[in-house]
């Protein structure tokens, strides 16, 4: 907690922070990125003052930095590729690319995400019938957390309202928590 007093800045620590960080520690790292930002308090919703979209935007843009550090010049195709993510998506890039040792990991990542989402609405289509071009796009832009939390929900699925409103809760829950 910050306080001026007489011009000068200083910082005071809450008596419960040390013990509350060590156990939040220890148990995030079982949970969901999800429910790890709920348990580490982070605010719902956007900051105020900033603008729809511009996290998805500003993610895209430190991500390409990163990469650029980690593997080298980026082809302008492959940082269209990156800027067209969503923000799950690019967090999800954003975790594997520590792993990154040269651009080959990148273009590898980008296509087995491509193919992960095709491979997901083609699972659906036979499942489910043809999908609405609205949910299929919202499909597309589900990072590979959520693809494998669609993979396990869709067997109680019987059509697409089913989908939609899994779908649904992933927006409301992404919103809720400030993505």
């Amino acid at each position: 907690r910050l306080s001026r007093h007489s011009g000068r800045v200083s910082i005071r620590q809450r008596p419960d922070s040390a013990n509350s960080e060590e156990g939040t520690d220890a148990r995030v790292r079982h949970l969901s990125r999800h429910q790890s930002r709920r348990l580490a308090g982070r605010s719902p919703g956007r900051p105020p003052g900033r603008p729809p979209g511009r996290s998805a935007a500003g993610g895209a843009s430190l991500v390409l930095r990163l990469l650029s550090r980690r593997v080298g010049i980026l082809p302008e195709a492959t940082c269209s590729a990156v800027v067209t993510l969503s923000v799950a998506q690019i967090e999800s890039l954003g975790e594997a690319l520590l792993e990154f040792t040269d651009r080959s990991d990148l273009q590898t990542w980008l296509a087995q995400q491509q193919q992960q989402l095709a491979a997901a609405v083609q699972q659906l289509t036979t499942q489910l019938g043809a999908l609405s071009p609205q949910v299929a796009a919202t499909v597309q832009v589900l990072s590979a957390e959520q693809l494998a939390e669609l993979q396990s929900a869709r067997a109680n699925w019987t059509n697409e309202a089913d989908l939609a409103t899994w779908l649904q809760a992933q927006t409301e829950t992404d919103e809720t928590l400030g993505f």
